[in-house]
């Protein structure tokens, strides 16, 4: 009998360990430089620049960029499009990385970076992180983290609580 509980316990241990193992939430990068991404045709005629980037899992992102700000949609398989950007008072451009953060071979929540330039235009002034939940066909942001220290970490953490959406964020 304790040699048939410990074979089982055994087997519960293992089963339980490659379930939770399976649910990890991993990071996945992708670029959004514009040699790495397709360039669009746009008829915006204050669009200065506009590209397809890879994506993870059937998903894409666009990338707008006009002389003021750049701005990223996300892009489902099924088409639907989702703005993921934020709409700062100041000058602001994407950051070259984007992270997936993936759960089971699907993404969740989508991290991405917009440099601020102070008053010259010439310097960044601040670096914020934004955070989208990513739910099916469609997406939002649900926090922007300040500069600091732990930034990065602190963003991946708020993305993998999947988070409620903001309302209209802005900077």
């Amino acid at each position: 009998m304790t040699r048939m509980l410990r074979t089982i316990t055994i087997g519960f241990f293992v089963l339980t360990s490659a379930t939770l193992a399976s649910a990890q939430i991993t990071s996945v990068h992708t670029s959004l430089k514009e040699r790495d991404c397709k360039k669009l045709k746009s008829t915006d005629k204050n669009v200065i620049y506009s590209g397809r980037c890879p994506g993870v899992g059937g998903y894409k992102l666009e990338v707008a960029a006009s002389e003021e700000h750049e701005y990223v949609e996300l892009l489902a398989p099924s088409g639907k499009r989702s703005d993921v950007s934020i709409n700062p008072a100041s000058y602001s451009f994407a950051g070259k990385v984007a992270e997936w953060r993936v759960k089971n071979g699907k993404p969740i929540a989508l991290i991405l970076r917009f440099n601020l330039m102070g008053p010259s235009g010439t310097k960044i002034a601040e670096s914020l992180l934004v955070v989208s939940k990513i739910t099916g066909n469609k997406a939002c942001v649900t926090d922007v983290v300040q500069p600091g220290k732990s930034q990065n970490a602190k963003a991946a953490k708020l993305a993998d609580a999947l988070r409620p959406c903001g309302k209209s964020i802005s900077h």
